[in-house]
């Protein structure tokens, strides 16, 4: 299970700048180092990946009110 490592009201503001916004992420940003090999042996693979993974996603949040825990965030929705 994840926890929240900020206040309610920090997630919320942090949620607000970052999640809740129309602006756009800077280009080649990295939020951790990158790997020394790819996982994935092609292209091809890595976007299969990416689109089972975001089909997951979807049926992850079919269920009403289904709710996910952000560890900077906090609560989050499908939304």
């Amino acid at each position: 299970m994840c926890i929240c490592y900020n206040s309610a009201d920090e997630a919320n503001i942090r949620k607000q700048k970052m999640v809740y916004t129309d602006a756009q992420l800077p280009k080649n940003i990295f939020i951790e180092e990158l790997p020394n090999a790819f996982l994935y042996g092609s292209m091809g693979m890595a976007i299969d990946q990416v689109l089972k993974e975001l089909s997951d996603y979807d049926h992850y949040f079919k269920k009403p009110g289904v709710v996910s825990m952000h560890g900077g965030f906090g609560p989050m929705n499908y939304q």
